[in-house]
């Protein structure tokens, strides 16, 4: 008698979040990121090769993935697409075009598991932080015309990130989020594109000095948010995000969705609790923070 085979065990991807430097980060400040394990994705194989549906096209990026001298020549891609015609699919609950990294995921899953010399590890160097960035942001340049990768990266390293420049990457140890108060993605029951939002905003920042000058504030307050966020000082932080959030409505308003500017205008004036962009903003999730716990399915508790 023949033993059954074992199935393949997948690892699971992990979304994320930038908690900060939306749109800042284009220009210079600092940004973090961490992943969200409540959120995340792995490959499967389906009994039935005609029952997969999905809107990531693996088929389709695929090719696209063969047709780069780069990834090609990282990455077994003929042993990726046989595993597609097998049966290979995504099992995902991270919604997409929710600002959380959906394709971040697919691409981290699909590197860690075809890339020729990845190990995943406890430490990187910030040089070998940067090369995965790269290699990773030419993968999802598929689904978003252009990528920085970051997305990706957070998920391939499961760890939170300290963002020093475009060059520069350090992983967090010791990270607690809560140390500063209560965070929750609010479900803005809407869907969207990244790109039209950023180049929205790079138009913008390019045409319009006031704006310039405005971001230019803006990047100092981000980097002192991220100072006090990893020094654990409530108080200054939640002082400094309650500006952040005032600037947010007042200068992104174009990228917030009606029925949202009135929750965030009513923290704002009850500082109760404050509402920031999570990624492009537009649709999808909202970041919130508070110092008290809310009791409400549409908020959503980020550990």
């Amino acid at each position: 008698m023949n033993a059954e085979r074992a199935p393949v065990s997948y690892p699971k991807f992990p979304a994320k979040i930038l908690l900060f430097g939306e749109y800042t980060i284009l220009k210079g400040s600092k940004g973090l990121a961490f992943p969200i394990d409540q959120f995340s994705a792995s490959f499967c194989k389906a009994d039935h090769v005609e029952d997969i549906q999905s809107s990531l096209r693996l088929d389709d990026f695929c090719t696209y993935l063969m047709g780069s001298h780069i990834l090609s020549g990282a990455m077994d891609l003929k042993q990726f697409k046989q595993d597609i015609k097998n049966g290979l699919f995504l099992q995902s609950n991270i919604p997409e075009g929710y600002g959380i990294g959906s394709s971040g995921a697919l691409c981290a899953a699909v590197y860690a598991q075809y890339a020729y010399d990845f190990i995943e590890k406890t430490a990187y160097t910030s040089d070998e932080l940067n090369i995965l960035k790269d290699i990773m942001a030419l993968m999802e340049n598929f689904y978003h015309g252009t990528s920085s990768g970051l997305d990706c990266l957070i998920s391939l390293v499961k760890q939170p990130l300290l963002i020093q420049d475009r060059y520069h990457y350090d992983i967090i140890t010791n990270f607690d989020l809560n140390s500063v108060g209560q965070f929750y993605l609010y479900d803005s029951g809407l869907s969207r594109k990244t790109a039209p939002f950023v180049h929205r905003f790079l138009e913008k920042f390019d045409n319009d000095p006031s704006y310039q000058n405005a971001i230019g504030d803006h990047k100092n307050l981000v980097n002192t948010l991220i100072d006090n966020v990893l020094g654990s000082e409530q108080q200054t932080f939640k002082n400094n995000f309650s500006k952040l959030s005032a600037f947010q409505l007042d200068h992104y308003s174009d990228m917030i969705p009606d029925h949202i500017k009135k929750l965030w205008a009513n923290g704002l004036d009850t500082q109760d609790y404050y509402f920031k962009l999570c990624g492009a903003g537009g649709g999808g999730f909202f970041l919130v923070y508070t110092d008290t716990k809310i009791n409400d399915n549409l908020y959503i508790p980020v550990n």
